[in-house]
This record gives C-alpha cells, structure tokens and sequence, in this order.
C-alpha cells in the first residue's frame, strides 16, 4: 500500500486471488493499471484497490482499540489534545464509541463517517453526540486521489503523465458530480458536516458546485463545510470558498516531501509553487487550517508548522514564496481556527478563562526561533483538561 492510501501493488498470484483478470474492467473510481499490451501491471488506484482489502482478515474490535490506544498516545506526544478519524469506516466507530464508553480517550475524537456508512454510523450515536470526549461530527467524502501518485482530478493535464496514460490525462473523480451532489445534500438533511477530500483543482469544482447547489435547496447555515487538502485550489476557487463560507485544510508539508516531484513530474514549475495556496487564502480573508494527514505523515505539529512558514523542499528550494505564511499564522491554522473548524472555538483554541485546559509545553517559543528550526523544537508536556497525557522522559 502507498504512503498516501490511494495507490497499492499486487502480484500475479494476489490479483487471481481476488478476481482480477485482462477482462476485469476498471471499477467507477479507479484504476486497474495495465501496460501498452493490456497486461496488468499489478498497481492498483483508488476504489481498485478495495477488492484487496475486502480479502484481508477482519480486524477484531479488541485488535482495533489496542492499536487506538497506542495511537492517541503518539497523538499526544506531539501535543494534539483534539483530532480526527477522517474516513471512519462502521467498524472503527465501534470501536472508538467502546472506548470513550469505558473513558478510555486521553485526547478528544471527531470522527467523521466514510459517506457510504453514513445511514448505519447514526444507528450508533446520533450526529454530532458526544460521550467522554468522542463525537461522531459529520461525514467524510472524497471527490478524488493524491497528486503525488497521480490520480487527483485536475483541470488541466499532468505535467508528466503516469506510465501507459496519454499526454492529456489529468486524473479522474472518485466521485462524480451527481454522486456529489446526493451525498452533500443527504449530509446537509441530516445536520452532518461535510469534509470532502478534494486534492485536485477539477475535483474541487465539483464540491463548490455541490455545496452551491446544497444551499439553494436547504438555504445557507452555518455549515463549515471543509475542502481537506485543496492542494491545487486555484485563486477563484478560493474566492468561491469565501462566498460559501467553506474552509480549506491545506497540507503544506507537501513542499517538503514531495515538492520537487510536484515541479519536475506532476504539476510543473508553475502549479507546484501554488501547491497548498495559503497566499491566496490570506489575501482574500479566508480563514484555513493546516494539517499533516496521519498517517501518511506523523502527526507532528512542529514540522507542519515549519512547512508552513519555510515552504522549502528537499532539495532547498523555496516553492511558492508568495504563499508562506508567518509563524502566527501557522499557529492559529493549528490553535483556534482548529478548533472553528471543529464548533469548538468556545471551548477549546485559546488560552482564557473559561475553556478547557488543553495545553501543550515546548522547549522554546516557535514565534520566537529563527523559522528554520521550528520544526526542532520539543514537546515537554501536553495537558488535556488540567491532567498531564504526554510528560518528556528527558
């Protein structure tokens, strides 16, 4: 399985296993890779990969809430006191919903349910219930893959084409834009808050389209519907966020990480400079947050931080400098923009009287340090509701 969940590899004997042969046809969704002879060439992409993991054993609920627990305890190392399940699939909200009702949660859970089990999470708590800091707050959409392995849906073509594909490929949905209008407006009729994943500029457009088209039939609210990634959002998509009242998730370490790959294969010079466009955002008074994607990356607030600020890649060089952001900036896009996003900005994102005592303790000021070494400093301790969940050995 690849790093980003999107893409996957199977040998001969694995793709017989589960039923792929040269007549099987690509799912809705996905890809089954196949060279110039029509062989397959075992790389599996997005919905394709399902069949895979369909015919892997089941993960018992004990397995699931073991691993939850370490994980929350990594979580916590780096100072989150809030997070996330972004794709939450009914087995995993089992899970978490038995762990806050044995007040096994050290850190708050927002899970968001995968749209095809949204009917069956509700049978398992009411939206947007809490119990002992677990919530199931909305659903989660993805409208298509990850540009780093090529199968975000772009407006435009790749800058070099995946292997086998024509000059002109620029991707596909996941979800089309019938398919994403149904599930926005099944979500807005059930009160859920929508987070659609939404890498590629082409993608995006068919969530504005559906959010606009939401709004007409049930009104305009205070929904927060969120655009998780918006990695290639153009500069009039961010202008349409700001009309409907959207908040992109931006995931600004892809400069680091993959940022060369993006200017010499992906996008090209041009639109990898305008990857994760935090600029453009700020420009337009568009409020956004910024996130690391666990586990594709680890969950570590620093470096999401310093990728923010620096926008620097691997090789050093600086991708997009219109779009750095400042040091406090970055912080609030972790702090209380965080915690908008999420309807808790009453409670949770700032230090004052009143709200929780979420806090974390780091070795030095990162509004202070030069910003290259932001990404240096240490957690000493995070504070969950006045009680220490993470103290540093050292």
């Amino acid at each position: 399985m690849h790093v980003s969940g999107h893409l996957a590899s199977c040998n001969t004997q694995g793709l017989a296993f589960i039923g792929y042969d040269a007549n099987t046809p690509n799912p809705d969704g996905g890809v089954i890779r196949r060279d110039a002879s029509g062989d397959m060439t075992g790389v599996l992409e997005e919905s394709a990969i399902y069949a895979i993991l369909g015919a892997l054993p089941t993960e018992t609920k004990e397995d699931a809430i073991r691993k939850f627990l370490k994980v929350q305890d990594m979580f916590a190392s780096y100072g989150v006191t809030t997070t996330q399940e972004g794709l939450a699939t009914l087995p995993a909200i089992n899970a978490m919903k038995t762990m806050a009702d044995n007040d096994l949660m050290k850190i708050d859970l927002l899970a968001y349910a995968k749209w095809v089990d949204l009917d069956e999470a509700v049978k398992i708590m009411p939206m947007k219930s809490t119990t002992n800091g677990f919530t199931l707050a909305g659903v989660k959409l993805v409208g298509d893959g990850s540009p780093q392995g090529k199968t975000a849906y772009l407006s435009s073509p790749y800058y070099e084409p995946p292997h086998s594909h024509a000059y002109d490929y620029h991707g596909y949905p996941v979800l089309t834009q019938e398919e994403m209008n149904h599930w926005v407006d099944k979500a807005y009729a059930m009160n859920a808050q929508v987070l659609s994943h939404s890498n590629g500029d082409a993608s995006a457009d068919i969530l504005l389209n559906a959010v606009e088209r939401a709004d007409e039939i049930h009104g305009k609210e205070d929904r927060r519907t969120v655009v998780i990634h918006a990695q290639t959002t153009r500069l009039d998509q961010v202008k349409r966020m700001k009309e409907n009242v959207m908040i992109p998730s931006f995931f600004p370490a892809h400069t680091y990480f993959w940022g060369d790959w993006h200017k010499e294969s992906v996008l090209g010079p041009w639109r990898a400079s305008n990857i994760s466009p935090m600029g453009w955002a700020n420009s337009n008074d568009l409020m956004f947050t910024i996130h690391m994607d666990a586990p594709v990356l680890f969950p570590d607030m620093m470096t999401n931080m310093w990728t923010a600020v620096n926008r620097v890649t691997r090789s050093g060089e600086t991708l997009g400098e219109h779009h750095k952001i400042s040091p406090y900036q970055a912080l609030e896009a972790i702090t209380i923009n965080s915690a908008y996003q999420n309807f808790e900005e009453a409670s949770k994102g700032t230090i004052e009287v009143g709200k929780r005592a979420d806090l974390v303790v780091l070795d030095a000021n990162p509004l202070d340090v030069d910003p290259m070494t932001i990404k240096d400093i240490a957690v000493l301790e995070t504070i969950k509701d006045g009680e220490t969940v993470f103290k540093h050995a050292g």
